[in-house]
């Protein structure tokens, strides 16, 4: 969660290719390093601090991923597909 909340207040994630980490950093989205990698870490981190355009992408390719796949109305046709319910009409569509 934390990661997702750091990608929705806009800050580039470098992070360990743990767990599902490297699904979630996918289609650059986030750095991911090995874990256990210290030289890895820095590096990453070097590379995200050294490069404004390599930060915008990141952020950019993350919220659009947020967007799409986290936010509320995505969150809720997932709930209704895994129950078997058609999808929701979305606020977007009402409003």
């Amino acid at each position: 969660m934390a990661l997702l909340e750091a990608m929705a207040a806009g800050v580039p994630c470098i992070a360990t290719a743990v767990g599902g980490i490297p699904d979630l950093f996918g289609d650059d989205r986030g750095l991911s390093v090995p874990a256990q990698d210290a030289r890895a870490l820095a590096n990453a981190m070097a590379a995200v601090a050294g490069s404004p355009e390599l930060r915008q992408r990141l952020v950019a390719n993350a919220t659009a991923n947020l967007v799409g796949n986290y936010a509320l109305d995505a969150i809720v046709s997932r709930y209704l597909g895994l129950l078997g319910l058609p999808p929701a009409v979305s606020s977007t569509q009402t409003g």
